[in-house]
């Protein structure tokens, strides 16, 4: 398995409906730091760090305005495969953690 240094994240806003996307790295997680996507508005939208090999991951739904949160290895994250995030309630779609290149294919409505 092949492990990328860097992906997307990609998330809808559940205040001003904004689709935001941004880079993020494995090195943004050096020294114990955190990762936070902020949208436009100001909502935080995810925020993501680093236990171990291990990463959990806190996002804000845009169905139902809760924080979900999961925990995922480093080969789960930063593998070629796409991270789809979906609400708990309802396991619909609400966003994706992917590699640059899949991330200009995926399309969201």
């Amino acid at each position: 398995m092949t492990i990328s240094a860097s992906s997307i994240v990609l998330l809808r806003c559940p205040v001003c409906g904004h689709l935001t996307p941004r880079g993020i790295s494995l090195f943004d997680f050096g020294g114990g730091r955190t990762f936070r996507l902020d949208c436009t508005c100001g909502t935080t939208l995810l925020v993501m760090g680093r236990r171990g090999s291990s990463f959990w991951i806190q996002y804000r739904c845009n169905l139902c305005d809760s924080i979900h949160t999961l925990t995922k290895s480093l080969k789960e994250i930063w593998s070629q495969e796409p991270l789809i995030l979906t609400c708990k309630e309802t396991e619909m779609v609400v966003g994706c953690l992917a590699p640059r290149g899949l991330v200009e294919v995926l399309t969201w409505t």
